[in-house]
């Protein structure tokens, strides 16, 4: 990286985007071929809510570096939160083929499939993440969610209590076993599960409801 681009990026991390902007487009004039200084222009638009000047900066990084994985992570970030959400699946899926021992990209790939309800592919992104990260308890909860959603209950009560083993204070999985239980017959459990989310989280309204719905 070259001295010129490193005060860019000091500038960019210190959050003074006018300075580092007018440095990366110096650079870009200079060295048009600068696949990184387009990729880090192309973050700094879509930070100043410039989507489509972003969007095109990263796709010129792209042309020049197709097989950098990382580009195109933040060229799906970038579509998603333009609301793009199928052209951003497609860059985060030709970022995991890129580079397929990346934890991130697999979670952002089960977050992205989550907010769309496509559980199914939700469930193997975050099965991937966890694989590669296994430690990491988001991909354990999001994976025992995904799991109930598809109908697979006994692998969601394995993930969810792996997950409570490792924290007890996360009111998502006392909501995960609650709907198990419930689910399965057992209201009893279920509510005072689902007591213990609304304890953890006492301004979440479905906790509630679910509550009364078990209770009647």
């Amino acid at each position: 990286m070259s001295e010129k681009l490193d005060i860019a990026l000091k500038y960019h991390q210190e959050g003074q985007l006018d300075k580092a902007e007018e440095i990366y487009l110096e650079i870009i004039v200079e060295e048009t071929k600068n696949a990184e200084a387009l990729k880090l222009l192309g973050v700094l638009s879509c930070q100043k809510n410039k989507f489509d000047d972003g969007i095109n900066y990263l796709d010129a990084a792209i042309e020049l570096d197709e097989h950098n994985a990382e580009f195109h992570l933040v060229l799906g970030n970038a579509f998603l939160h333009k609301g793009e959400v199928d052209k951003g699946i497609i860059s985060l899926k030709r970022a995991s083929e890129l580079d397929p021992s990346s934890a991130e990209i697999f979670a952002t790939l089960g977050d992205t499939y989550q907010k769309v309800k496509n559980f199914h592919d939700a469930l193997a992104a975050y099965q991937r993440a966890n694989v590669i990260e296994p430690d990491n308890i988001k991909h354990i909860i999001c994976a025992g969610l995904c799991a109930i959603f598809t109908g697979q209950h006994e692998a969601a009560r394995e993930y969810l209590e792996q997950a409570l083993e490792k924290d007890n204070s996360i009111p998502q999985i006392h909501y995960g076993l609650s709907v198990i239980n419930a689910e399965g017959g057992n209201k009893e459990e279920a509510i005072d599960l689902m007591n213990k989310a609304s304890e953890l989280d006492p301004d979440n309204p479905e906790y509630k409801r679910l509550i009364e719905e078990y209770s009647k």
